[in-house]
């Protein structure tokens, strides 16, 4: 019975300590995948649903390209946390890729309540006004958080998604110098953003 129970806190700690979204995505094979989301399926359940580790297999659901599956997890999340910023960012991602654009915007609002300070969130509102058609709100919203973060201002994603939403509303030259000012700040290991670019 004890070493039951320390098999299974050691299986929580594990997936605590090593299967942060960005560990997950960089596994490479799709067996190796799923079992690191069973790993954090086991942490959920053993954390007694964990708000922040559920979060956490949700995004690695939407990693997967699950996105039922992240939505209803973000959704669990929300029905007894609804301040967690980051459910209700996962909220809005997942529904952002099912192109359910109203929604997207109004999760990621919620988020930007919670926590006004959340660059991620920012980026991604900035990101579907773009793509509904709205490159003056994203625009906005874009350099509205570069005035509040600086050094964020200076990012790869940042100044990408400022080119990208210059095109469209043909401002060429300033998009030709958000472009510029990129360099080599875009991760090597993103070749879609490096596409972008190109």
């Amino acid at each position: 019975m004890v070493d039951s129970f320390r098999r299974e806190a050691q299986i929580s700690c594990d997936a605590r300590a090593t299967l942060t979204p960005k560990h997950y995505s960089a596994r490479p094979s799709t067996a190796a995948r799923q079992a690191a989301i069973q790993h954090m399926q086991e942490a959920v359940r053993l954390s007694g649903n964990n708000p922040e580790y559920a979060v956490r297999l949700g995004e690695m659901y939407l990693a997967q390209g699950d996105k039922v599956g992240a939505e209803d997890q973000a959704r669990q999340v929300l029905k007894t946390h609804r301040d967690r910023a980051d459910a209700w960012a996962l909220l809005g991602d997942a529904q952002s890729q099912m192109n359910d654009w109203s929604n997207a915007i109004e999760s990621y609002h919620r988020a930007l309540l919670i926590q006004a300070d959340y660059p991620k969130v920012q980026l991604a509102v900035a990101e579907t006004y773009r793509r509904i058609g709205k490159p003056n709100r994203a625009l906005a919203t874009i350099d509205r958080m570069m005035d509040m973060h600086p050094a964020n201002g200076k990012s790869g994603e940042m100044q990408l998604a400022r080119a990208k939403t210059l095109i469209e509303l043909n401002r060429r030259q300033e998009a030709i110098a958000a472009l510029k000012s990129i360099g080599d700040s875009l991760p090597i290991d993103d070749p879609m953003k490096q596409l972008d670019v190109v």
